[in-house]
């Protein structure tokens, strides 16, 4: 084939050899271009066996392109939410990660005087004073017990700074497509 010339050139001839060599498996995924091969993303395969090699080649094009457009959708939502003009912030009820933070807009930054930096992954118990802490970790375990929307209309908050913040606060629970 017109295109095996450029399976010395690329370095795959040199990659296969080393998988003889030392018996260690390769797994790599990369973007070709190639005139006459309608792929444009291969995952490729090469296992040593005991008189040579097994390569497998699988055209990855479909997937790559919705991984790249999965990863666009999520960096413009990731914008939307950055820069809606409200505070929101998220928290994991899984149990291994049970109240933590993995969700906080450019809004919550500015109400709460707290960077993404300082609150992401991280408890109220790690954040806040034991008091507030408390109080916001009730409000959690109801929410939880009872999956509804929640509005506390004039919540008070003390920044880190001092300065008082009197919030509306909204809080609603998130489900999987299991419900959970």
């Amino acid at each position: 084939s017109e295109w095996l010339p450029s399976y010395r050139s690329s370095g795959f001839f040199d990659k296969h050899v080393r998988v003889v060599e030392t018996g260690q498996a390769l797994q790599e995924e990369f973007p070709i271009a190639i005139p006459g091969i309608q792929a444009k993303w291969l995952s490729h395969q090469a296992v040593a066996l005991a008189d040579g090699i097994a390569v497998t080649t699988r055209d990855i094009t479909e997937r790559m392109r919705d991984e790249l457009e999965l990863k666009k959708n999520r960096s413009f939502l990731k914008l939307l939410i950055d820069y809606l003009p409200v505070g929101i912030y998220t928290k994991s009820i899984q149990d291994e990660s049970y109240g933590r933070i993995i969700l906080w807009n450019k809004g919550a930054e500015l109400i709460m005087g707290l960077s993404a930096d300082q609150v992401i992954g991280k408890t109220d118990r790690e954040i806040h004073p034991q008091r507030t802490a408390e109080a916001i970790e009730e409000h959690d375990r109801n929410l939880v017990a009872n999956p509804m929307p929640l509005y506390i209309p004039e919540q008070p908050f003390r920044r880190p700074d001092g300065k008082l913040r009197v919030l509306d606060v909204k809080s609603f629970p998130i489900f999987d497509e299991e419900g959970k």
